[in-house]
């Protein structure tokens, strides 16, 4: 009956458990004559005489006694009090001596104890450790020559069930912290070697409770530890990389991780990086905590440096993983550390460098938990400029970097941000050079980066000044990107600006619009051909508007509409016309101004007795209008004009020489600037323009000169002399704007390079003449025009060759050149790329 209620010892609970104990125990203890001892019994030593023990052995027997005995003593550890005192009480009642019986008993004991540890019941397994630690503690000079081979030798077996070497684990836990440093460092290597063992288990559970040895051991003897398990682990981990090495660094590391992680870091980051180094990097730092912060700037510095330098692919992306899992795990103490790699990264003079700084901030972004948005001005400052990268792929890397940090923002800081990426990107546009096409917005949906947050501007900013600033902003996109990248988002673009011209916004918004939507008139083309009639509508309801600003930009708008074709021209022709005859005086102004270019492009569209009628008309304003009303409709009659035979455009050029010169030099300026091939007519209107730039009128030579780079660009040499003949000696005047027309207009035949040879001497040294001016205005584009003359732009031997020509002059312009000119190169200030 005894042996069978010990038997059940470890299936009890609570107050069964305490019933158990003391039915085991009376009977035992009646052997000696006395019973157990009273509750109350507060004395150190046992009741039982060794006549009475030498009783019990003999009622029960040297193994019934030893089996039971060993129970109570285990029972005694259990985790409920009431069950430990009752068994300690059965204990003192049954046992003479205690340190004699627990020698008597030590191999039953042991084997019951290694028993319950081997259990799949942890409550067994937690009960049997918590007895070993006791009897560790009380005779560990005994216990561990026998005990420690045996718990490595378990933990050891492969065939054996997790449970097992779970049990053992939590055995060598009590052995380890109830040990003495003494009898540690004597068993020293059989302690190691155990928690070696389990901490390359498979079994997770047994790897967990092999850590917590793992930190006993190192409080005890300190790092020794670390560096006998540690470099053993992260050998079998190099030399299989399919071994469970690296789960056990990852077990220790959530127990020991600050020593842990200084010592493997060294190890791990060590050039060349392979693939199980990455790994481990990637695994330890989830579980690093705030150590990692002591170390991410040695470990991020190794991965940047090595995750697009590896030549094996399967390797870079092993060390890009562990690159992102590294980042990912940052905490908040981290975060500024953190964010200053990043930057380092991304202005790296290595361009594989810049790479893996766009890509780990692309992954920062749609993965990051963190706040990070005091930070964000910062990231977009050092990522923005790798847009302009000369490197593709660091510019379609940074693209997406882009577009990921964008598309992770609330759209309530949408606003915030225009005017950075306004500045940033105009700021790039410039450093590109002639047509400000910026490089990352030549890869696919490129400017989708930013886009959506001006697009959100446009329509959602608040104060309208947001909305200003975002169609600007919009517009400013449009010229930095190649045509065949916009396309895709013409229609995303024209929808919402249509949208907003339309409505009540104040005329700033409008006007911006405007401007952004002549951008994309000029550089999409026919790609905005769904929007023609829509586009048309908005542009002649803005010529009515009462802001003069709206007007002309929507005059101009509308001249840019008109050469894509949009259908019924001749109908807006007819509208355009009938402003003209019933509108106020500033409706009027703007619907000239966009006459000229909508009948030019209406061609045979117009019917001739249109075209009368509308000749009919300018002729009368010509003749009763003041002069600035006059030069317009002139302008437009020019325009009738090209569309007529040759007779009566001569009939019509005779009749315009009896009015005002303003008017014929509108008139005759607009037809040369026009004329498409050479005929009888272009040496007569040559010497009518040259004959009006001659005149004293301010307005009427500027507005006769304004025909000379079309022409001279046109028609080459056969026109030159005359022309330049006109130009320099209007330039002789003193009037600034005159002054300003002719160097322009030299400059832009400088630009084409159609300027013959013997001419150019002379025109460098009367514009550098100019630079000496005094007017600011004169001086800078004096300047401007030098630029392209001399050809500072092609390079020194260009212009070397141009210097050449010019004889004694030579050494003080090539002085000019290098002080002055060569500063200026990739600064002009106006539509030069264009």
């Amino acid at each position: 009956m005894l042996r069978s209620l010990v038997g059940s010892e470890m299936c009890i609970r609570d107050r069964i458990g305490i019933m158990l104990a003391q039915l085991a125990g009376s009977p035992i203890a009646n052997l000696r004559g006395e019973g157990l001892l009273p509750e109350d019994d507060v004395s150190l030593t046992n009741a039982l005489s060794e006549a009475g023990s030498d009783a019990m052995i003999e009622s029960l027997g040297i193994e019934t006694y030893h089996h039971i005995v060993s129970a109570l003593y285990i029972m005694r550890s259990d985790e409920n009090s009431q069950v430990g005192n009752m068994s300690h009480r059965v204990w003192r009642s049954i046992v003479e001596n205690t340190n004699r019986t627990l020698l008597e008993i030590f191999g039953v004991l042991i084997n019951k104890v290694l028993e319950f540890l081997s259990d799949s019941d942890m409550e067994k397994q937690q009960l049997a450790g918590r007895c070993l630690g006791e009897l560790v503690r009380k005779m560990a000079d005994r216990v561990l020559p026998e005990l420690m081979p045996v718990l490595l030798a378990k933990l050891q077996e492969e065939t054996g069930e997790s449970h097992t070497r779970h049990g053992v684990c939590l055995g060598l836990c009590e052995v380890i912290e109830h040990s003495g440093h003494g009898y540690i460092e004597g068993f020293l290597e059989l302690f190691m070697d155990s928690v070696k063992v389990a901490l390359m288990d498979a079994a997770q559970h047994v790897r967990h409770v092999a850590a917590q040895a793992f930190a006993l051991l190192h409080k005890a003897v300190g790092p020794r530890v670390i560096e006998t398990i540690v470099p053993a682990l992260l050998g079998m981990m190099h030399d299989d990389p399919s071994s469970n090495a690296l789960h056990g660094l990852r077990e220790i590391m959530g127990v020991k991780s600050g020593a842990v992680l200084s010592f493997v870091v060294p190890n791990l980051i060590e050039s060349p990086i392979q693939p199980a180094q990455a790994n481990a990097i990637a695994s330890l730092s989830e579980v690093a905590g705030t150590s990692l912060h002591h170390h991410i700037d040695d470990i991020l510095e190794a991965l940047i440096l090595q995750m697009h330098d590896a030549q094996d692919l399967r390797v870079a992306s092993h060390i890009e993983q562990a690159a992102i899992a590294v980042l990912l795990a940052v905490g908040p103490d981290s975060l500024q550390q953190l964010m200053l790699e990043l930057y380092s990264a991304m202005g790296n003079e290595e361009a594989h460098v810049r790479v893996s700084g766009a890509l780990l901030v692309a992954e920062w972004s749609k993965n990051a938990q963190l706040d990070w948005s005091s930070h964000r001005v910062s990231l977009l400052q050092h990522l923005i400029p790798l847009l302009g990268d000369a490197d593709l792929n660091v510019a379609r890397t940074a693209v997406n970097a882009l577009t990921a940090t964008t598309s992770s923002l609330n759209k309530e800081v949408y606003c915030g941000l225009i005017s950075l990426l306004r500045m940033e990107l105009r700021t790039l546009a410039s450093a590109a050079g002639p047509g400000g096409e910026i490089a990352g917005f030549g890869v696919p949906k490129g400017i989708g980066s930013v886009l959506p947050v001006y697009l959100h501007g446009l329509m959602h900013g608040s104060p309208d000044t947001i909305r200003e600033q975002a169609a600007l902003a919009i517009g400013e996109l449009i010229c930095a990107t190649p045509e065949s990248c916009l396309k895709p988002f013409v229609l995303q673009i024209t929808g919402p600006l249509i949208r907003i011209v339309g409505d009540r916004f104040p005329w700033q918004v409008k006007a911006a619009i405007l401007s952004t939507l002549s951008a994309l008139i000029y550089k999409s083309g026919k790609a905005l051909k769904p929007f023609l009639p829509p586009l048309q509508t908005s542009f002649v309801k803005l010529l009515h508007d009462e802001s003069s600003t709206l007007r002309m930009r929507a005059s101009t708008a509308l001249e840019k509409l008109v050469a894509l074709g949009p259908p019924r021209l001749g109908h807006l022709v007819k509208e355009l016309h009938s402003g003209v005859q019933e509108g106020s005086p500033k409706v009027r102004e703007s619907m000239l101004c966009a006459l000229p270019g909508v009948v030019l492009q209406s061609g045979k569209a117009l019917k001739p007795d249109e075209i009368g009628q509308l000749s009919g008309s300018m002729l009368s304003l010509i003749k009763n209008e003041a002069d600035d009303t006059a030069c317009q409709a002139a302008a437009v009659l020019a325009s009738c004009s090209l569309l007529t035979d040759s007779e009566m455009q001569l009939q019509t050029f005779e009749e315009v020489r009896s009015y005002s010169p303003i008017a014929q030099a509108s008139f005759s300026s607009f037809i040369l600037s026009h004329k498409q091939e050479m005929d009888n007519g272009v040496p007569m209107l040559c010497d009518w323009v040259c004959d009006l730039a001659q005149n004293q009128s301010d307005s009427v030579k500027i507005c006769a000169l304004a025909a000379s780079a079309p022409t001279m660009i046109a028609f080459g040499e056969v026109v030159q002399e005359q022309f330049v003949t006109a130009l320099l000696g209007a330039l002789e005047t003193e009037v600034v704007d005159v002054q300003e027309c002719v160097l322009e207009q030299l400059k832009a035949c400088a630009k084409q390079d159609v300027l013959v040879e013997p001419l150019v001497p002379k025109i460098i040294n009367a514009v550098f003449q100019q630079t000496k001016s005094k007017s600011f205005v004169v001086k800078e584009a004096a300047k401007r025009a030098l630029l392209y003359l001399l050809r500072v732009q092609s390079g020194e031997k260009a212009t070397s060759k141009v210097l050449c020509q010019l004889g004694g002059n030579s050494d003080t312009l090539r002085d000019y050149v290098t002080k002055t000119l060569q500063k200026l190169v990739g600064q002009d200030s106006d539509d030069e790329g264009a």
